[in-house]
């Protein structure tokens, strides 16, 4: 997950050497509308695939199932793929719509004009790379799904290398600014699509059997299943993405030097975050997959492990942070205005990003339990409720500046880490397992026409399920032996 954020930390970084602070306030505005509007939704949306996939190849995995029952499993894991990626394009439309238009938009929540302008340049040009992007992230719900995280960070790795080449031609040779690094982010986005989905089909008789096909008619089929996870999940993480991203428009009020400081920060903490997100993927894949064999006590275990070792991570690159104050705000720009706002902002940011990333790993796990509804309300209360007047009442009324906007998000962080622990904690984890493998089966008679009868036939003699009802059309809890 380091090279997500990489691509638009490289693009800030050479359009920071430009020593523009509009050219960087724009490019980092465009980053901001392109995050709320499109990454967060769709990857959002594609939290789905974490609990969908991870939970039905957990099912295949297990012996205990008939394989008949297994190899259906793995084909629901392939069909949940192809809706993800079907419904992150139906979502890209209206999205596409919006950025063309961004510049009147900006303009009317009174942000810079120029600043506006070249946001929309950007994002505009950006269209074709961000779509791509939606079908990469669905591309490694499934793939780390399936504990095969190696060939997306392969791939990404080579093409975040390539990147680099790309920015230096198109915004340091060519002086394209921020049709430089727009034409860039294209090529690097849609090479990351077209060379995993390269892979993935070359592995359609071995590694990926049963799991890749092109389009039918299940795809498009109870998308209802798909959405009712997924738009939680979408919720959760739009909301703090949201809030997160307006800290971009209100310290836009406070001046374009200030704004400039903010999307070098909002770059750093990003890609700090993307190694507890890292460690979530993996963490909602482990408690996905162990719920699905019906291995509650091994889920729970590798939950807590996750917590644990990204609190020993972060403590580390907090220290680093502490340690290398001076080089981290000089990194970016040689603006003497932008470097001194970064300085006086890094102490907050350092409590920040403690306390971020634990509940980042937190929302993997609960993508894994498959209990986004109750996480998107808890983050909406955290952020909105709590979290962002608190933080403009210390930047503003305080006058704190950008530190205080940080401040305040970062007393909503403590209290959402709380409700997620509980979260997590407080439900019956066989119950979680049983209800989410009811909802995989009840999608699965949609898919096949033999499944009435399948369901019937198997599911009444299996040794896992009983039928609760004369009529067979609930689920008992499986009778799991001890794990």
């Amino acid at each position: 997950m380091v090279f997500y954020m990489f691509v638009q930390l490289i693009n800030t970084y050479y359009i920071g050497h430009t020593n523009s602070s509009a050219l960087i306030a724009g490019v980092g505005m465009g980053n901001m509308l392109i995050n709320v509007l499109a990454f967060a939704i769709m990857q959002g949306l594609n939290g789905a695939l974490e609990t969908l996939i991870s939970q039905s190849y957990g099912a295949s995995q297990n012996t205990e199932f008939s394989d008949a029952y297994r190899t259906k499993m793995r084909r629901m894991c392939g069909v949940f793929y192809n809706r993800g990626r079907f419904v992150c394009t139906l979502v890209m439309i209206p999205m596409a719509i919006i950025f063309i238009f961004s510049d009147n938009i900006l303009i009317a929540i009174k942000q810079d004009a120029q600043v506006s302008t070249i946001a929309n340049h950007y994002v505009t040009l950006l269209i074709p790379g961000v779509w791509a992007m939606g079908q990469f992230d669905a591309t490694k719900k499934f793939l780390s799904s399936q504990y095969k995280n190696s060939i997306p960070v392969w791939v990404q790795l080579c093409t975040t290398l390539m990147h680099l080449g790309w920015c230096q031609l198109f915004i340091v040779r060519l002086e394209m600014n921020e049709y430089g690094a727009a034409i860039a982010t294209n090529i690097t986005y849609l090479l990351n699509m077209l060379i995993s989905d390269i892979l993935i089909r070359l592995m359609a008789r071995s590694t990926f059997q049963d799991m890749v096909f092109w389009y039918d008619r299940s795809v498009y089929e109870d998308v209802g299943t798909f959405l009712r996870i997924g738009v939680p999940g979408m919720l959760m993480l739009c909301f703090e993405w949201w809030a997160f991203e307006l800290l971009a428009i209100f310290t836009g009020l406070l001046g374009v030097d200030q704004l400039a400081a903010e999307v070098v920060i909002i770059n750093m903490v990003s890609f700090i975050f993307m190694l507890p997100l890292g460690i979530s993927y993996s963490a909602s894949a482990l408690t996905g997959n162990y719920l699905g064999e019906g291995k509650i006590d091994l889920a729970k275990r590798f939950a807590t492990l996750a917590v644990v070792f990204d609190a020993i991570l972060t403590t580390i690159i907090v220290i680093l942070f502490g340690v290398f104050t001076d080089e981290i705000s000089e990194l970016f720009t040689k603006e003497p205005n932008v470097i001194a706002i970064i300085k006086k902002t890094l102490w907050v940011l350092e409590i920040y990003i403690w306390f971020d990333t634990i509940h980042g790993v937190q929302s993997g796990i609960i993508r894994g339990l498959g209990r986004q509804a109750y996480g998107s309300i808890y983050t909406l209360f955290c952020y909105y409720i709590l979290g962002m007047p608190l933080a403009l009442i210390l930047a503003f009324k305080a006058e704190m500046g950008i530190a205080g906007l940080w401040l305040g998000f970062s007393i909503a962080c403590i209290i959402l880490d709380i409700g997620f622990a509980m979260i997590i904690s407080c439900p019956n984890w066989t119950a979680i397992a049983n209800k989410m493998r009811r909802a995989i089966e009840e999608g699965h008679q949609h898919q096949t026409p033999e499944a009435s009868s399948y369901r019937k036939n198997y599911l009444h003699k299996s040794p896992i399920y009983s039928t609760s009802n004369d009529k067979g059309d609930k689920l008992n809890a499986p009778t799991f032996g001890k794990q």
